[in-house]
């Protein structure tokens, strides 16, 4: 005799058994069990009602959107999105010539500063007003 496959939770079971777990704080909440908070994506109105939300690993989702929005807002060449590749497709899929490589004498390709971009002054105030 085969068993019946377990009932598949959706979204909105798996928050509310989170919320409930978080509101009895159970035995080795936040000591010896790892699990202490219930992620910030469940608070985007359409999370729970992903089939699989659950099966997003917040803590590195959460990590390269940040990496990417940093890297790509400080310009840094090795980690950006923004990269000649990236430039290439925009010359053909957008009209935004002010962003195009532009072809040097010596055979390179510059790639043009984007508007979203901080500039090096910009760069060192964001980075040194915290101290």
């Amino acid at each position: 005799m085969h068993d019946v496959p377990p009932h598949r939770l959706t979204g909105q079971e798996v928050l509310a058994y989170m919320n409930e777990v978080k509101a009895n704080n159970f035995d080795g909440y936040g000591r010896t069990h790892n699990w202490t908070h219930i992620p910030f994506l469940w608070e985007l109105p359409y999370f729970p009602l992903l089939l699989r939300p659950h099966n997003n690993d917040a803590m590195h989702t959460e990590k390269n959107v940040a990496e990417a929005v940093f890297a790509t807002c400080l310009d840094m060449a090795d980690k950006t999105k923004d990269n000649p590749k990236a430039r290439l497709d925009q010359a053909l899929l957008c009209n935004r010539r002010h962003l195009n490589l532009v072809e040097k004498p010596n055979d390179r390709w510059e790639r043009p500063r984007a508007p979203f971009s901080l500039s090096r002054a910009q760069k060192k105030k964001m980075l040194c007003s915290g101290s």
